[in-house]
């Protein structure tokens, strides 16, 4: 039983450093490779994306308007 319980703390241990070790090695991998330009042109990007999707919904307002005008039109014969 007593060999079991030293298998057992040796597997856990090397679990756990092995876990903590690669931890490290992702962090380090992640900082290293996101420039502050490269981050800057997502900020960029995202804020441009947003305008676009304002635009779009402005436009589709506008036309659903219209078509609604137009349906009513040809069924009432009024505005």
């Amino acid at each position: 039983m007593f060999k079991r319980g030293i298998w057992l703390t040796a597997g856990l241990s090397a679990g756990a450093v092995g876990a903590l070790y690669i931890e490290k090695k992702a962090k380090e991998k992640i900082r290293n490779s996101t420039p502050p330009k490269v981050i800057k042109k997502i900020g960029q990007n995202s804020k441009n994306l947003s305008g676009d999707i304002k635009d779009a919904i402005f436009e589709g307002k506008l036309q659903a308007k219209k078509t609604r005008q137009d349906l009513q039109l040809k069924r009432y014969g009024k505005n």
